[in-house]
């Protein structure tokens, strides 16, 4: 009897050393997918900024350049 014993003690510390070894690869994949996820919405934040800067930008010079050929237009008629 003692000997059946022992020799289920082991094969269930094999399995829980599988199972854990297991559970530590899925905790590594996890984390990898949740920094992938994490640096993919910071990229999509950064993007949205740059896009919004340059369509600011974009707007400011037209507003600009709208001033301009107002001002050019009423020096032309005043001369």
């Amino acid at each position: 009897m003692m000997k059946v014993e022992h020799v289920i003690n082991i094969r269930s510390t094999e399995t829980e050393t599988r199972s854990a070894t297991m559970v530590s690869s899925k905790r590594l994949a996890d984390i990898g997918y949740r920094m992938f996820s994490g640096s993919m919405i910071l990229l999509t934040i950064y993007g949205g900024y740059l896009c919004s800067a340059r369509a600011y930008r974009y707007f400011q010079r037209q507003k600009a350049l709208k001033a301009a050929a107002e001002d050019q237009v009423n020096e032309m008629i005043k001369d």
